[in-house]
């Protein structure tokens, strides 16, 4: 298996499909997307588990100066990359797993303190909002003014269930 130069992976090219170089049997591997951005990825083993298991180390950056101690999510070169990955095999030989703090978690959606609560039925002002918009308007120009003065907010909301007491 042929190993990663620097060369390689500026003389990527974009490919209608994502494509992977491989750097010799490492795990390192810089990705190729579609629209000709590169990264670094290591492809291994979850420690536990024993699945296959890919983590993206960061952009490629082609000029740049070696980092001396490389981070997940920095711009990295391909020794860069290689240090970074060498780091991360020595902590899945220890049994961690480094993609394990960046699995997606649902996040818990808490209602703030301008948020409205969810649980409130929000049909009501919505229909008095629409009577607002379009029914009295219209209703104000094709009937009389005693007909018209019938209609009111008041009796609107009160044909609108779950609407709030306040309009």
């Amino acid at each position: 298996m042929p190993r990663l130069t620097p060369t390689a992976c500026e003389r990527a090219s974009k490919r209608d499909e994502e494509y992977e170089l491989s750097d010799a049997g490492t795990g390192l591997r810089l990705r190729v997307l579609p629209s000709g951005q590169r990264s670094f990825i290591l492809r291994y083993r979850r420690p536990d588990s024993k699945k296959p298991a890919k983590l993206t180390l960061g952009p490629y950056s082609a000029g740049a100066e070696p980092i001396e101690t490389p981070r997940l999510g920095d711009p990295l070169t391909l020794q860069s990359a290689r240090m970074l990955t060498e780091e991360l095999k020595r902590a899945i030989n220890r049994g961690e797993d480094p993609g394990a703090a960046y699995k997606r978690k649902p996040k818990k959606v808490e209602p703030g303190p301008t948020d409205e609560p969810t649980d409130i039925n929000l049909f009501g002002p919505a229909c008095i909002a629409f009577a607002q918009q379009y029914v009295i308007p219209k209703q104000r120009s094709k009937l009389s003014g005693a007909r018209v003065e019938s209609i009111s907010l008041q009796s609107t909301a009160a044909e609108c269930p779950g609407s709030y007491e306040a309009f």
